[in-house]
């Protein structure tokens, strides 16, 4: 007789079947493995092995809820099973349930103390719960339990990058890939890490590695793109920056689908070439300087950009047509091609010795400009400024600052301070009274045309990397920009003047969060500004 038709004729005992059902399950032999959980829960509906068993199976099937419901009942009969809570807790997490998982990864520590991969699940859960310094303790725990483990050491580094330890995060990077040397995903983030330490050369090499180990993966890609291009490296960094289109975030980074071909950047005369908008109003700012580049090349030119842009942009010569930006992109297939207008450096093979250098290639309104000359008047030095960026915007913790930094500069005597501070932000003028002095224009700043207005009509622009500053610089006015010790790509390194705008200064922090240096420097810089004016 088979050992099949003795199952079926239940000569076998249950603790035989249950024997054979985890050796099946075991082996991946996961039918047979079934046929014989389900055969015990016949004889016994309470056999907790067999409950857990399939529930593991309809786990690793991705029914979660099933096999939450399998795992909890074997709990029930066995609560004094560690594994049981602990695969109770990878499914809790599965459906989303992060307080279940806490407390069944807890409860199989409690049972286990030793176990390691628990400890390490733990961290994931409180780290996706942002309870970062508990993370940190969990995944230490495992590391302790399991000095090999290259996933808790790279999440280890994950948790201390989310709280700025770069060191930290990147000694922990360091020793995921000794112990997986092909870890690309450690190797890219620890040039993240080293480039927001200042250790670019170093950072480079990392992306480099990562891409090699998996070439498909966009985000190192991506990172390295940034790294060369604030290295100065323009040719290849345009060429990597072009991997955004294949970023896992592409729906919120390029939602823009087309069925005209894209183009090449070859002449185009007698078309026309649908150029649009991406990513933020100071990208876009900064970037329609190479328009006119592109119009040289041929036909007709259609911009498609955000409303509070649309008014600043009709002085713009080089566009022939400007559209706002919309959820309808039936605009678009009348022309012949259509552009990214962040592509456009790559496209024209741009280098950064060949940076459109024709400034300014924005201009107030004459009228909207004369009316802000009769209001704002003659009198002392004029400086708009803005402390604080859009809190979406993935850096914004570190490029903005508060507005008790600009505290000193009040106290400088023939100084008025404008505030150009748009959002949430601006609530910060009601919270010192010292901010009273403070000449707020927020109310009226309804578009871009307003705002350049405004800053026809001042000395100088003090703000932090906001679309204030290419607004500034792309007009020509004095800018300074204060910018944290990790700057955007487009800043570079070591430098008090920007390649992009000739009528800007660079004020950088000297160390992560050290805004206390940068408004010293400025206020030293304003008293000798004010000297020289009065000289």
């Amino acid at each position: 007789m088979t050992e099949t038709a003795l199952y079926e004729r239940n000569m076998f005992s249950v603790k035989e079947m249950l024997d054979s059902a985890i050796c099946y399950h075991r082996n991946g032999e996961i039918a047979k493995a079934l046929t014989l959980y389900r055969r015990i829960l016949q004889a016994e509906p309470d056999q907790s092995q067999a409950l857990h068993g399939m529930g593991i199976i309809a786990f690793h099937l991705k029914k979660y809820d099933v096999a939450h419901s399998l795992i909890t009942r074997a709990i029930k009969r066995r609560p004094d099973v560690a594994c049981f809570h602990y695969n109770a807790g990878l499914a809790s997490i599965s459906l989303n349930r992060a307080d279940e998982a806490v407390s069944a990864f807890k409860e199989a520590i409690r049972l286990n103390p030793a176990y390691s991969d628990a400890y390490y699940n733990l961290g994931l859960a409180l780290k996706n719960q942002q309870q970062f310094d508990n993370a940190v303790e969990n995944f230490r725990t495992a590391i302790h339990l399991c000095p090999e483990d290259a996933d808790a050491h790279y999440n280890l580094g994950n948790t201390y990058k989310a709280l700025d330890r770069y060191e930290a995060a990147a000694e922990s990077y360091r020793m995921a890939v000794r112990c997986r040397e092909e870890f690309p995903e450690a190797h890219h983030n620890l040039g993240v890490v080293l480039k927001i330490m200042g250790l670019l050369d170093v950072a480079i090499r990392h992306f480099r590695k990562s891409i090699h180990l998996q070439t498909d993966l966009a985000e190192p890609h991506w990172s390295l793109s940034l790294a060369l291009l604030l290295n100065g490296e323009f040719e290849e960094g345009w060429k990597e920056h072009e991997w955004r289109f294949k970023m896992g975030k592409m729906d919120t980074i390029y939602p823009h689908v087309f069925e005209i071909p894209r183009w090449d950047g070859s002449p185009f005369p007698g078309r026309r070439l649908f150029v649009h908008s991406e990513q933020g109003f100071g990208d876009t700012l900064h970037f329609v300087r190479y328009l006119p580049l592109v119009k040289r090349l041929g036909g007709k030119v259609v911009f498609e950009t955000f409303k509070p842009l649309l008014e600043i942009m009709k002085g713009f010569s080089e566009i022939d047509e400007l559209v706002e930006i919309s959820p309808n992109r039936d605009f678009a297939e009348t022309c012949d091609y259509y552009a990214p207008l962040m592509s456009l450096p790559m496209l024209l093979r741009g280098r950064f010795e060949t940076i459109p250098q024709e400034i300014p290639y924005i201009t107030a309104d004459p009228e909207k400009a004369t009316q802000w000359n009769q209001r704002i008047g003659k009198a002392g030095l004029k400086i708009g400024i803005a402390w604080a960026g859009k809190p979406a915007h993935k850096n914004d913790k570190n490029r903005s600052c508060q507005l008790r930094h600009f505290l000193p500069l009040t106290e400088i005597p023939g100084v008025s301070l404008y505030s150009l501070q748009k959002g949430d932000a601006v609530q910060a003028t009601e919270t010192f009274e010292w901010a009273k002095c403070l000449i707020r224009l927020d109310r009226e700043l309804s578009d871009f045309s307003v705002t350049a207005a405004v800053i026809e009509n001042l000395d100088l622009v003090i703000s932090v990397d906001t679309a204030l500053v290419h607004l500034a610089g792309a007009m020509g006015k004095p800018v300074w920009i204060l910018l944290p010790h990790a700057p955007d790509w487009r800043w570079m390194l070591h430098r008090e003047d920007s390649p992009w705008y000739p009528t800007m200064r660079l004020f950088r922090q000297p160390l992560p969060g050290n805004w206390n240096s940068v408004f010293e420097k400025v206020r030293d810089e304003l008293y000798k500004l004010i000297s020289r004016r009065r000289e």
